[in-house]
């Protein structure tokens, strides 16, 4: 494998990494601050195994198709073939995307 590769792959898994570490630190300050929000609540924290395909449904929802609203893509109501998006439910619960985008976060804040 080229070493270009290698180091990028690194690079990037890095990144998955501090995000994930992030993200969970911001859902356990909301917690702390908000014990009773519905996100909260529910919150188990991510793995960088589940942080990827998030990463690329949001890509994908942010580039591809658009909806009106991120619960859209996880409609069990097939009103239109062409925008029906059954898979988004094979990855992700609707609440859990949801809570993982509510909670996301790059770097710490207070």
């Amino acid at each position: 494998m080229p070493d270009h590769f290698t180091n990028e792959t690194s690079v990037m898994e890095e990144f998955i990494e501090q995000l994930c570490h992030y993200t969970n630190l911001r859902a356990q300050q909301v917690k702390a601050s908000k014990p009773t929000d519905y996100y909260t609540s529910k919150w188990t924290n991510i793995e960088c195994d589940e942080m990827k395909p998030f990463i690329g449904i949001r890509m994908i929802v942010k580039h591809s198709l658009t909806k009106p609203r991120y619960e859209d893509y996880f409609s069990k109501e097939a009103t239109n073939f062409v925008t029906f998006t059954p898979g988004f439910r094979d990855v992700f619960t609707r609440d859990r995307f949801l809570a993982i985008w509510k909670f996301i976060h790059i770097h710490y804040t207070d």
